[in-house]
């Protein structure tokens, strides 16, 4: 999974420590590959991907609400 952050996302955190993902996104993209005769590009498959916005923890009593925008 993809989060961009200028941080290491996972600090704070530890092994099997529960955690929220934030804005958590699933996708799937054609995989590619260049024929050789013709030169164009020739979809051979699927590729699946997983972005977030922002990984944080959660306690123990449940999710930490979210602060209004």
């Amino acid at each position: 999974m993809t989060i961009a952050s200028h941080e290491d996302p996972r600090h704070g955190f530890q092994p099997g420590m529960p955690c929220e993902l934030v804005g958590f996104e699933v996708g799937v993209m054609d995989k590619t590959i260049k024929d050789k005769n013709t030169g164009e590009d020739k979809v051979v498959g699927a590729q699946v991907y997983y972005r977030a916005d922002a990984i944080r923890p959660i306690g123990g009593s449940g999710r930490k609400n979210e602060q209004a925008a």
